[in-house]
Parts: structure tokens; C-alpha cells; sequence
């Protein structure tokens, strides 16, 4: 079913899960404005994030912070991410990174070759061989691209691909983890080592997965931080289309 879905469908779709989330009102999201909304949850965080959903934009933030961001209010406008970041910074806060979220239909993806020394694998977090494979590729690379791509070998996804090179050594992993606003949804983690990057492993890695889910019947989800710029270039050559932007400041930590 999946498969069949067009990219408008697939778009309508994650932003009605989004909005369900954040618990924003359709309409609000129809029409230009900023709204500034103080939510408990975020208590204590030190932080304000701006959703652009639709037409507008959402900033959902720690209560603290909400009499300086009612300046941003509008009914009119939506404030756009660098002026927010930009307005952020002024009142003396910190831009801390901004994340979009990419989705893709099945006839825009497009798909990619694997190299010619790779083979591809589907893998099982329950195996012991393929661990080993996981924690090997995980250990052998900077562990600040292993937080991005949120892998953990004591949390590992439930639909892992792989791929090997002629020495059987694991080079590139893609793994999704199930989607908490929209349990159709795959959100992906990619993870290329270093020695093989910029060689169009990560490209076939990611591609082979959105095959894979597709063929679930799932839809591929890909979000990335703006200041992972390589991920960002590979989701939009894969054909993945940006469906929300959010920016994130926070309070200087002495505050």
C-alpha cells in the first residue's frame, strides 16, 4: 500500500502526525502566524523550539522563557528559522542547531547502485555475529556521528540492512526504528565508516533501506540537523522532500 501513495499523500500524511503530536489545531497551521506556547513538559529544559508546520510557525518552550518570545507573536507572520535563531541570539540565548524532516514516495525515490566490492545484508539486532559487525563499524568511527545517527548497541532498530566489503567487513549500516508520532513511519539512522564516504556507500545504504521499508509496506523518514550538511545533501539526492523545519535556542547553561 505504501508503494502506491504519491508524495502529496505521503506529505499530508506526516504532517497530520506531527500536528497530532505537538496537539496543534489543523486550522492553525492553515493560515501565516507565529504562536508562542508555554507547555509543562518542557519545565526546566532552558529551551524554545520552532515548529514550522504549514503556514506557521509553533514555538513550544519552557515556560521561563515565554514572556520574552511573545515578542514573536503574530497573527499575521510566521517567523522564519534564521530570524528566530537571529532573535534568539540578541536576547543573549544560544542557537543550539536546527533539524528538518524529509520524506520520500516510493516512485521519487531514487535509487542507487551498490558499489561494486558491496554486498548488501539484512542484519538482526539478536544475532551475535551481527553485533559484532554493528559494534565494529560503531567503535571504528567518531563518536559524535554515532549520537547523530542515534546507534546504541544496547538500543538497536528493528529493521537493520547492511553492507559488506569483500573482506566481510561491515561499511555501511541503515536501520529504522518505528516513527512515534506515525507508526507507519521508518525513521532512518545511517552510519557510513569514514574510509568509504564520498565512494556512494551511504547513498546505496539509505536507498537499499527505503526499498526495504517500502516493501513493509512502511514509509521511509529521514531527519537531519543543519549542521550535518553531507546528510542533508544525500537525503535530497535520494529524491526525500523537506516537510517540516524546526529551529531550537536555549538559555545560556549559567542561567
Amino acid at each position: 500500500m505504501s508503494r502506491e501513495l504519491t508524495i502529496d499523500e505521503v506529505r499530508a500524511k506526516h504532517l497530520a502526525a506531527l500536528i497530532a503530536e505537538a496537539n496543534i489545531d489543523h486550522a492553525d497551521i492553515a493560515v501565516p502566524q507565529t504562536i508562542v506556547r508555554p507547555e509543562d513538559d518542557r519545565i526546566d529544559s532552558g529551551m524554545a523550539v520552532a515548529y514550522l508546520v504549514g503556514q506557521a510557525a509553533v514555538v513550544r518552550c519552557d515556560p521561563v522563557m515565554a514572556g520574552p518570545l511573545e515578542e514573536l507573536s503574530s497573527s499575521t507572520s510566521s517567523v522564519t528559522s534564521d530570524d528566530f535563531a537571529a532573535w534568539g541570539i540578541k536576547q543573549g540565548w544560544e542557537f543550539i542547531d536546527g533539524n528538518d524532516q524529509h520524506v520520500v514516495a516510493a516512485a521519487d525515490l531514487a535509487a542507487r547502485p551498490l558499489p561494486a566490492d558491496a554486498t548488501l545484508v539484512e542484519l538482526s539486532r539478536e544475532s551475535d555475529e551481527h553485533r559484532s559487525l554493528i559494534a565494529g563499524l560503531l567503535e571504528r568511527n567518531n563518536s559524535d556521528d554515532v549520537e547523530e545517527a542515534e546507534f546504541a548497541m544496547d538500543d538497536l532498530d528493528p529493521h537493520i540492512v547492511g553492507l559488506l566489503d569483500n573482506d566481510g567487513q561491515l561499511r555501511a549500516l541503515a536501520s529504522g526504528r518505528i516513527w512515534d508520532a506515525d507508526e507507519d513511519f521508518d525513521d532512518i539512522g545511517v552510519l557510513t565508516d569514514e574510509p568509504v564516504r564520498g565512494r556512494g556507500w551511504g547513498g546505496a545504504i539509505v536507498s537499499a533501506f527505503c526499498e526495504a521499508s517500502f516493501d513493509r509496506g512502511r514509509l521511509p523518514l529521514y531527519r537531519c540537523n543543519w549542521s550535518r550538511t553531507a546528510s542533508k545533501a544525500l537525503a535530497l539526492s535520494l529524491g526525500f522532500d523537506a516537510n517540516m523545519r524546526l529551529s531550537a535556542i536555549g538559555l545560556p547553561e549559567d542561567d
